[in-house]
């Protein structure tokens, strides 16, 4: 019942991860700022910052191990797997455009054909579109590719139904739409369009999470690996954990020693906090 268990967890890590889509441990770019901003604190930081180091350390092995899991557990399960669906396939993705940081996903076949049929298509800036702010809403900021708060002629062409209105719609004809000047009665493009794939995962997760649980039970090497896959998770998990924990601690430190220190200037050095 126990290795039962473990396999079933895996299967919903797995599957929750395309809706979670966030690295458990801080990539080199997360945690290097962090550890800079800390060791100003003081020498009595230095022990700390050597048992953050250790486990982030620890972390981006375990983390490396888990990846390599993956692919082994995948390997074989696609060779099983008769549904092409659901052969799945983990890659790294950057899912935040504000971050450069890239994420790990393991992404079956049906979400992964959902989301090259509707990369083009959002590319165009095709409604519907969610409106988010003010006039022209995140169409508008869509088509403002270059975010200078103004769509030029080029930028509105993604859009041929708004393009045709350009020049009615330049109330101050200085060849520019504003946000208030977006026009909020486009018609819809006569084209196809495909569903998202946020919204193809959540109809199909429960479907791919009974796929993977009766292909993994068929298989005993796949029941294991699934088992050492909970353990390493779990593992993962732990170090995530203690590892934001350190990372507040030392920050409290700091606002510490330096509420400590008081103000400072070239005729004031700065003074220790005395124990009681």
């Amino acid at each position: 019942m126990e290795r039962q268990n473990k396999g079933s967890m895996v299967i919903r890590i797995l599957v929750g991860a395309l809706f979670l889509t966030a690295q458990v441990l801080p990539a080199a770019q997360q945690a290097v700022p962090a550890t800079t901003e800390v060791q100003v604190a003081g020498e009595s930081a230095a022990p700390k910052l050597d048992e953050l180091a250790e486990v982030e350390v620890s972390g981006r092995r375990l983390a490396e191990a888990i990846a390599k899991a993956e692919e082994e557990f995948f390997s074989i399960f696609n060779e099983l797997n008769k549904d092409d669906r659901y052969d799945t396939h983990c890659v790294y993705l950057q899912l935040d455009s504000d971050s450069r940081i890239q994420s790990r996903v393991c992404i079956p076949g049906f979400v992964a054909d959902a989301m090259a049929e509707w990369a083009p298509f959002k590319a165009r800036c095709q409604p519907p579109q969610e409106n988010t702010y003010g006039p022209g809403g995140a169409e508008f900021s869509c088509l403002d590719r270059n975010h200078d708060g103004r769509l030029s002629l080029e930028e509105a062409s993604a859009r041929t139904e708004l393009a045709a209105v350009f020049f009615d719609v330049d109330a101050d004809h200085d060849f520019k739409l504003s946000p208030q000047e977006f026009p909020t009665d486009l018609p819809a493009p006569a084209i196809y369009q495909p569903p998202p794939p946020q919204l193809v995962l959540m109809e199909g997760s429960a479907a791919w999470y009974k796929h993977m649980t009766d292909v993994t039970n068929s298989d005993p090497r796949l029941k294991k690996m699934a088992d050492h896959l909970g353990d390493m998770y779990y593992k993962l998990a732990s170090a995530q954990r203690e590892y934001s924990k350190m990372q507040d601690e030392l920050r409290a430190q700091r606002l510490a020693e330096r509420k400590c220190a008081g103000p400072t200037s070239p005729r004031m050095a700065a003074a220790p906090c005395k124990s009681n």
